[in-house]
């Protein structure tokens, strides 16, 4: 008979994916052995996911685990990939001998979401696909870093072929990548230096981006019009925001942290709404 587990986790999106692989490895190796649910944060990360069977945590013979990473705690001192943080502890807790089958999470878009892109490209035009990075991280696990010249090399390497978007926060180490979309920081950066036309073409080019991107996504035409409203007060502060800066002189690292945020924050309705969207159908 199948052992039956629930694996529990509710840390960030990074952990929630590798923890994807881990289920994923842990069928490949021992095929036909368990099944399994989860709970855990960040639920999207197991739409469609094939490993996944509904389990009640009340269930006789159901084992709900605790799922953790101790092997962290020999980051910068011995040479394990994060992959492993999860498949090493369940080893430990189940007797077990997983290994890593691929060298990637396990994430699986529904056949909606692999419309996105097409929607997205019909009412914006032909584009060009894109990669969002960060070139660092943050300093409580360096080992996670990717030598920053790598990812010259391989936006050089790129170049007309893939459009990058570097991300991450202001305060955590991400060195400058040349080449790359930063259309917030660029824009805050030239208003400083009195540039006030950088920053206004950004405006427009921001509300185009999101009105096409929320029309190709939201079928509702009264969400659309609440969305599309949000988004324009988004964009409207970004630009009050960068004229302060062009009227002190001055990006000071809090000032640079609330414009980068902007981003995430006009993603995150976006997304809010197109997420909606696909389970109203």
């Amino acid at each position: 008979m199948s052992e039956r587990l629930i694996l529990r986790n509710f840390q960030s999106a990074g952990d929630i994916l590798m923890l994807t692989a881990t289920l994923r490895d842990l069928h490949r190796c021992y095929p036909g052995r368990f099944v399994t649910d989860v709970r855990t944060s960040c639920a999207d990360l197991w739409i469609g996911n094939p490993w996944l069977t509904p389990l009640r945590d009340d269930e006789p013979g159901v084992r709900v685990v605790e799922c953790q990473y101790p092997i962290i705690h020999g980051s910068n001192q011995a040479p394990w990939h994060f992959l492993f943080g999860f498949s090493e502890h369940l080893n430990d807790k189940l007797g077990l001998r997983i290994q890593p089958t691929e060298y990637r999470g396990d994430v699986h878009l529904t056949p909606e979401e692999r419309e996105w892109f097409a929607r997205v490209q019909e009412a914006h035009g032909e584009a060009r696909p894109y990669w969002l990075f960060a070139s660092g991280g943050k300093w409580d696990y360096t080992i996670k870093w990717w030598d920053a010249a790598r990812y010259q090399q391989l936006v050089d390497h790129f170049r007309g072929r893939i459009d990058f978007v570097q991300v991450g926060e202001t305060h955590h180490h991400h060195p400058d990548v040349r080449g790359v979309t930063d259309l917030l920081i660029d824009s805050a950066k030239a208003a400083a230096a009195g540039d006030k036309q950088r920053y206004r073409d950004a405006r427009a080019t921001l509300i185009t981006r999101h009105r096409d991107a929320s029309e190709a996504l939201v079928p509702d035409l009264d969400e659309l019009s609440q969305l599309q409203m949000q988004l324009d007060e988004r964009v409207r502060e970004f630009e009050r925001l960068c004229m302060a800066v062009a009227i002190l002189g001055e990006l000071t690292d809090r000032g640079l942290a609330v414009i980068s945020g902007l981003g995430e924050r006009l993603m995150a309705p976006l997304l809010a709404a197109a997420l909606r969207a696909k389970l109203a159908e």
